[in-house]
């Protein structure tokens, strides 16, 4: 098995890469690197893995890859593995494969019987497990694997009995046939990564699938030089289900936010050589969490959606691996919530938030969180003033602006939409029109067809979805607000309630602000103390 080069590692812009496959491993049928002969063998011996009985092992037909170790990685021969000679003789098969668990090898001795071998050279074809014939391989469409684990040994051998490969097989003077086969596949390495560590918790993979301007999978015919043939797939696929989560509150572990790449937690995909450009579609079941009333407990809604990676052309090559990285991004809302007003970066949680064990039922209580916020010299307190917020909360949408949106803004709650927080994936939120799609609408002037009440104004017509152009609007996150930590203990609400503050005081300890949950969007006063998140007028 051979490589015929040594292919530097490459840096591309889509962060690809190619390594050389090297190797080292041993099984009951090796003793360092070298096969056994003390025993008779009836028939010729073809020795897959190296270039005479004295040299170093090079590389077999099952996988293992190790990212950080570069051109360490490796293939090996699995059990039930055959070679074939040009005129389609099959040698026997090697291994054992009754056992468990599956015997593996870096070298191995495949023996011809019933033909006398007087050439100095012979052709040697692989052509997978499931061939139908010496020099012919299908690249079959559903060929992906997931490495849950970091490997030291491998198991990549399901995925690669589709593999294929040529040799040139060389007599040595022991009467040996020695040959290194060149795999004739190209090998893709997907590393899909979380923006957040914890966020990877939640992403569980469903459905890969590659397509290429190409094709790249299907029927090809196994010749000296490479793989010839049009093939019949332009994509390969696979399924996940199954493998993606754990029990418990981890859902996903296998999506790292910390590491692009890494020896564990990928895929592997095998296609036909190619240069082409690459379509990569990872399909997710996410995991989200919301609020189940208001008694804080949350719950999961499974919810799938799909992320798309475009590559430029590139030329995938023979005997390679391609590391891919992908960025799995949701929008990021910081958990940063403010006291009306208080000072420009002191937010609600600013040198606590490590104080928050859990974030899914995010709650702060007296002996975490010192009773600070109602003291005046401390730079988190809220501003007092009678008028309009000078600090954190200058660029907040003042209260004729938030009565707009409330009542004009064709407001639409969506169960569907997800979003993240650093710590948790969520979902939930308002869609409300942006100023520019709401007639009339005045930053100044109240709309002439809405009515306060004791400081309230409530629209409880909220439409359930998301809207067909959601260009004309934006969104606003269920992110919640967080009460003075003034008893025993205060809640985020996250995921059940949406609270945002405007800029307009109403007096001394009293602002106006914008609320809203699943069927009602209002406008209402508040005391100060209170914190949320800020936002733009949009």
């Amino acid at each position: 098995m051979k490589m015929k080069k040594i292919i530097n590692i490459k840096c591309l812009a889509l962060m690809l890469g190619l390594f050389a496959i090297t190797a080292s491993c041993t099984n009951d049928d090796l003793t360092n690197g070298e096969t056994k002969d003390n025993k008779q063998i009836d028939g010729t011996v073809f020795v897959g893995g190296k270039s005479s009985a004295s040299a170093s092992a090079k590389s077999r037909t099952g996988f293992d890859y190790n990212y950080s170790k570069g051109a360490n990685s490796k293939f090996f021969w699995t059990a039930g593995d055959k070679v074939y000679l040009a005129d389609g003789t099959a040698s026997q098969p090697w291994g054992n494969t009754s056992v468990w668990p599956i015997q593996t090898a870096d070298v191995a001795d495949f023996i011809f019987r019933g033909k006398n071998f007087t050439e100095p050279s012979y052709d040697i074809y692989y052509p997978g497990k499931n061939a139908t014939a010496y020099n012919k391989v299908n690249i079959v469409v559903d060929n992906g694997t997931y490495a849950w684990n970091k490997r030291e040994n491998g198991d990549f051998y399901n995925i690669f009995d589709d593999d294929c490969g040529y040799a040139k097989a060389i007599r040595k003077p022991d009467g040996k046939y020695y040959f290194e086969l060149e795999h004739l596949s190209a090998f893709l390495y997907l590393l899909p990564y979380a923006q957040a560590e914890a966020s990877g918790y939640y992403y569980i993979p469903k459905r890969i699938k590659i397509t290429a301007d190409t094709n790249i999978a299907g029927e090809f015919t196994i010749t000296p030089t490479g793989l010839t043939g049009t093939g019949s797939s332009n994509f390969v696929a696979s399924n996940f289900f199954g493998i993606g989560g754990l029990t418990g509150t981890a859902n996903g572990v296998w999506v790292d936010g910390t590491q692009k790449y890494r020896d564990y937690g990928y895929f592997m995909f095998h296609i036909a050589p190619a240069t082409t450009k690459l379509k990569i579609e990872y399909n997710f079941s996410i995991n989200a969490k919301y609020a189940d009333g208001y008694s804080n407990s949350f719950v999961d809604r499974k919810i799938d959606k799909v992320f798309i990676k475009e590559i430029p052309q590139y030329t995938y090559k023979k005997n390679t691996v391609t590391p891919i990285t992908s960025r799995i991004a949701l929008p990021m809302y910081e958990p940063k919530f403010y006291t009306w007003d208080a000072a420009e970066g002191e937010d609600y949680l600013k040198g606590y938030e490590d104080q928050i064990e859990y974030w899914y039922i995010p709650t702060l209580s007296n002996d975490k969180v010192p009773n600070v916020y109602n003291r005046p010299t401390d730079r988190r307190y809220y501003n007092p003033t009678t008028g309009v917020a000078t600090r954190s909360g200058k660029n907040l949408p003042n209260m004729v602006e938030a009565t707009w949106y409330a009542s004009h803004g064709d407001p639409h709650f969506d169960e569907q939409y997800l979003w993240e927080n650093g710590h948790v994936v969520y979902c939930m939120g308002m869609w409300v029109k942006k100023k520019s799609e709401i007639p009339g609408f005045s930053s100044t002037n109240l709309p002439s067809d809405v009515t306060f009440s004791h400081n309230y104004y409530v629209n409880s017509s909220v439409a359930q979805g998301t809207p067909n152009d959601t260009s004309k609007y934006f969104f606003l996150p269920l992110q919640g607000a967080m009460e003075a930590v003034v008893s025993s203990s205060s809640d985020l609400e996250i995921g059940l309630s949406g609270k945002y503050w405007t800029k307009t005081s109403l007096d001394s300890k009293y602002a106006w602000y914008l609320g809203f949950a699943k069927s009602a969007i209002y406008i209402r006063t508040g005391g100060k103390e209170m914190a949320t998140p800020l936002w733009n007028a949009q």
